[in-house]
């Protein structure tokens, strides 16, 4: 993640206005695509919103994998929102326990509180939306 400083004093407060300030960025790419377009679109759109907003990101952000301290891996998370949210864009109407599984795990991984699961692909962005919590275990 690129070193920046938080726009908030006190991350477990603001959780909620920094959610909405997400929400409220995602709600407008999808006002303006609509559903339809693959992830990638979604996503450059996203980064393009958040900046204009001023929200700062890290996009496309490497989450080394490691077992018994040994790295045997990483992955990718698709943005990460002032250091504090992790948000992931699915490109499924309908989201799988497995995504759930998989937002959890990066939680965990990045050692963030909360996360986002949004699918553009359904007509309200609200019915698209999931919260996550780093303890959801798959299933």
């Amino acid at each position: 993640m690129t070193p920046q400083h938080s726009i908030f004093v006190d991350p477990a407060r603001h959780a909620d206005l920094l959610t909405r300030l997400v929400l409220d960025a995602a709600s407008e790419v999808h006002a303006r695509l609509g559903p339809g377009f693959e992830s990638a679109h979604y996503a450059e759109a996203l980064a393009l919103e958040f900046r204009r907003r001023s929200l700062p990101f890290a996009r496309d952000v490497t989450v080394p994998i490691q077992y018994r301290g040994s790295p045997i891996g990483e992955t990718r998370a698709h943005f990460v929102i002032d250091r504090r949210l992790l948000l992931e864009l699915s490109p499924l109407e309908v989201v799988a326990s497995n995504q759930l599984g998989q937002v959890a795990a990066k939680l965990r991984l990045l050692g963030l509180p909360l996360g986002l699961l949004v699918t553009f692909d359904v007509a309200l962005l609200r019915c698209g939306v999931r919260r996550v919590s780093p303890d959801i275990k798959p299933g």
